[in-house]
C-alpha cells in the first residue's frame, strides 16, 4: 500500500490533534518542533489525522485535477457510485437527478456499485455456509486489511479473501462494458484512493471531491432530468454504507445470541476486536465484521461530519425506495450471469517490526521526562501508557516534546529563567540610563566649557590657529582673521571662525610649511618672525597630537613686555577654573577634553616663553 496522506507544513501548528488520534503512531512532532512529521510505512490510511485537524494542515492525494483531465481530453469515463452516497448527498432530494448530475460532469456511464456488493454478498455467503472451524475477519474496509497486513499479522490469513468493493466494482465494469474506458470509484473513504495506484482501478473521488466537481462545473439538482444507472442495479448491496449491511445482504441473524458473525466498528474499538479475535477466537467461536468507521457513511471524506442516526435512516429510506423501483427478475438474471466472475485477492505481510526496550531505558527516559511510572497517562500522546510512550521515542516512532507534561514543565522552566534574565535586563537598562544621564550632563557641561574657551580664546590679544591632520582649519579666533587681511574677515562671516578652510589657501608657504612640520614631528616647535600686512609678527607652531592637531600663535612684536606678562596672568586666571572642569571630565568623554586641555596649556606655554 501506499500513504495518500499530505502534510501542508505551513498551516501546521503544533496543536498535536492528529497525534492524539492516529491509531498507529504514523504521526510525531518534527526533531524542529515547527510542524509533524508522517512515518509513511507505519500509515493505514484511515484519514482519522485529516478529520480532526483544526487547521486544515493534513491533506489527502488529490484526483480531481486528473480527472477533469481525462474529461477534457474526451476520454470515455465511467463513474462507479458507493452505496454510501445516500449518506452523503441527503442535500439531493432523488438520486435518479444525482446520475444525471454525474453525466453532466463528463461521465459517458454511471454504475451502481451496490451490484458489486451483492456480488460479494454471494461470496460472503458461500463462505459462511461452508464453514468448517475456520472462523474470519469480515470486512468490506481497507483500512482494516492494512491494520492486519502491518500490525496483527497472525490475522492475515483469516482476513476473508474477497476484494474490496471498489475493487470488485471496477473489475465488473471492464466487464460491463467492452471499450476502452476509464473507471472512477466514488466513494467516502480516503484509503479506496490505494487501489488506483495498482490499477484495480483507473482512479478514485471521495464524495469531497465530486462535490468540489460540482462546483467547479457550477452543476445543481434543480436544472436535471431523471437518469438512471447503466447495464445494472444493486439490490441488498445498497446496504453495505451501514456497519451491519453485509449481514443484511447475506440474510444473516442479527440476534446477538445466534448469529454467526459479531460485528463491532469505531476507530476507538477496531483494535480491541481485533486482539479478541486473535486471543480468544475459540471461546467466541464467531466470524468478526469489522468497520474502521461506524460504517462508510461515516467515512473521513464524508463532508457532513456526525450525524450517525440521520445518515443510516437515509440509507435505509434509500435502499427501501431501490427495493421498490427494482426489477427483481432483471436483478436476478444479472447476478446469475456473473456470479462465477471473481478476482482473486492475496494479502502480503508487512508487518512493522521494531526493537524491544529494556526496562532501564524505558526508566531512564521516564526519567528524563520527570514522569513517575505510577502516573495515570493523559493520553495525549496518542499512546496508553507513559511507559509505552517511553518506548516508542526509544524506538524512533515519537519523541519527548510530545508529551503535555514535559512540554508544560519545560515551559515553566523556561518563563522562570526569562523572567530572571528580563529582571537582570531591567537592572542593567536602569545602570545604563543612569550612566547615559550622567553622560548627557557632562557633555552639555563639555560644551559650555567649550563655548567658555572659545570666547576667552577671542578675547586674547594673538593669532590662534588649531590645524587638522588634513590641513584644514579646526579653529581661529578673531585676532588671527584680522592679521589675515579683508579677505579673510569676509571668509569669517560666511564660515565662523573659517572652520574647515584649507590653510594653503589662507597662510604663506612658509607657515604651512612650519605647521606640516609640527604635524608629522612629536617635538615639532618652530619659531620665526615674519611680515604681514606691513607689521611684525612672531609665529610659534608646536604640535598637539600627533599627525593630528598643531596650533599657531601670532603675537604682535611691538606689543610692551609687562604688557605681555599681564596678557599670560589674565589667561591664566581666566582659564584655570575652566581647566579643572576639562580634567574631570576628559576620562568619561575621551580625547575631545584632552585635545581641549592639551590645547590652553600649550598657549600659556607660549606666552610664558
Amino acid at each position: 500500500m501506499k500513504t495518500q496522506i499530505q502534510i501542508d507544513y505551513s498551516k501546521c501548528i503544533m496543536c498535536y490533534a492528529c497525534i492524539k488520534v492516529c491509531p498507529v503512531h504514523a504521526l510525531r512532532s518534527s526533531t524542529q518542533e515547527t510542524h509533524v512529521e508522517l512515518i509513511e510505512d507505519r500509515c493505514i490510511n484511515c484519514g482519522s489525522c485529516y478529520s480532526h485537524c483544526p487547521q486544515n494542515a493534513i491533506l489527502y492525494r488529490d484526483s480531481i485535477e486528473t480527472v477533469i483531465s481525462w474529461i477534457n481530453d474526451k476520454q470515455k469515463l465511467v463513474a462507479i457510485l458507493d452505496p454510501a452516497i445516500s449518506g452523503e448527498f441527503i442535500d439531493v432530494n432523488d438520486y435518479k437527478k444525482f446520475i444525471s448530475m454525474i453525466r453532466q460532469s463528463g461521465f459517458h456511464y454511471v454504475i451502481d456499485g451496490a451490484f458489486a456488493a451483492d456480488l460479494l454478498a454471494n461470496n460472503y455467503k458461500k463462505f459462511l455456509d461452508e464453514n468448517k472451524g475456520k472462523y474470519y475477519l469480515f470486512t468490506l474496509c481497507p483500512i482494516i486489511q492494512n491494520y492486519v497486513q502491518k500490525y496483527a499479522t497472525k490475522a492475515i490469513n483469516n482476513l476473508l479473501p474477497l476484494p474490496i468493493l471498489p475493487e470488485m466494482a471496477s473489475f465488473l465494469t471492464k466487464k460491463f462494458i467492452n471499450e476502452p474506458i476509464k473507471t472512477v470509484y466514488i466513494g467516502p473513504c480516503i484509503a479506496y484512493k490505494d487501489i488506483s495506484e495498482f490499477d484495480k482501478s483507473d482512479e478514485v473521488l471521495t464524495f469531497e471531491e465530486l462535490r468540489k466537481l460540482f462546483e467547479r462545473f457550477e452543476i445543481t439538482e434543480i436544472e436535471q432530468e431523471f437518469s438512471s444507472f447503466d447495464f445494472v442495479e444493486g439490490k441488498w448491496g445498497n446496504y453495505f454504507a451501514i456497519e451491519d449491511g453485509i449481514l443484511i445482504a447475506t440474510n444473516q441473524e442479527q440476534n446477538i445470541l445466534n448469529a454467526n458473525v459479531i460485528s463491532s466498528s469505531g476507530e476507538n474499538l477496531f483494535k480491541d476486536a481485533i486482539s479478541d479475535f486473535l486471543n480468544y477466537i475459540e471461546i467466541i467461536k464467531k466470524h468478526f465484521n469489522i468497520y474502521y468507521c461506524n460504517g462508510c457513511i461515516m467515512g473521513p471524506a464524508i463532508t457532513i461530519s456526525g450525524n450517525y442516526i440521520m445518515k443510516k435512516y437515509q440509507v435505509l429510506q434509500y435502499s427501501q425506495k431501490r427495493l421498490k423501483d427494482l426489477d427483481d427478475e432483471s436483478w436476478q438474471e444479472n447476478i446469475n450471469h456473473y456470479l462465477n466472475e471473481s478476482l482473486p485477492v492475496t494479502f502480503k505481510n508487512m508487518e512493522i517490526k521494531l526493537p524491544q526496550i529494556p526496562r532501564k531505558q524505558i526508566e531512564d527516559i521516564l526519567n528524563y521526562l520527570q514522569i513517575n511510572p505510577s502516573f495515570r497517562s493523559c493520553k495525549n500522546c496518542g499512546f496508553d501508557s507513559c511507559e509505552e510512550f517511553a518506548s516508542a521515542i526509544a524506538q524512533g516512532i515519537a519523541n519527548s516534546e510530545m508529551c503535555i507534561y514535559y512540554n508544560i514543565a519545560n515551559k515553566i522552566k523556561l518563563i522562570k529563567k526569562l523572567n530572571l534574565q528580563l529582571e537582570k535586563l531591567n537592572a542593567k537598562i536602569v545602570d545604563e540610563e543612569e550612566k547615559n544621564k550622567k553622560i548627557k550632563e557632562e557633555l552639555q557641561l563639555h560644551a559650555l566649557i567649550i563655548e567658555n574657551i572659545k570666547e576667552l580664546l577671542h578675547k586674547i590679544p594673538a593669532g590662534i590657529l588649531v590645524v587638522n591632520g588634513e590641513n584644514k582649519v579646526e579653529y581661529s579666533n578673531e585676532f588671527f582673521v584680522k592679521i589675515l587681511g579683508e579677505e579673510a574677515i569676509e571668509i569669517n562671516e560666511i564660515i565662523p571662525g573659517l572652520r574647515g578652510s584649507q590653510i594653503e589657501k589662507l597662510l604663506d608657504i612658509s607657515l604651512v610649511n612650519m605647521i606640516e612640520y609640527a604635524l608629522t614631528h612629536q617635538e615639532g616647535e618652530t619659531q620665526k618672525d615674519i611680515l604681514i600686512n606691513d607689521k611684525w609678527f612672531n609665529v610659534s607652531v608646536y604640535p598637539i597630537k600627533y599627525r593630528s592637531l598643531a596650533i599657531m600663535l601670532i603675537k604682535d612684536i611691538s606689543l610692551p613686555e609687562v604688557n605681555k606678562a599681564e596678557v599670560v596672568d589674565e589667561i591664566k586666571k581666566a582659564i584655570q577654573t575652566e581647566l579643572d572642569m576639562v580634567q574631570q571630565i576628559a576620562f568619561s568623554l575621551g580625547e575631545g577634553a584632552s585635545d581641549v586641555e592639551r590645547i590652553l596649556n600649550k598657549v600659556i606655554q607660549i606666552y610664558e616663553k
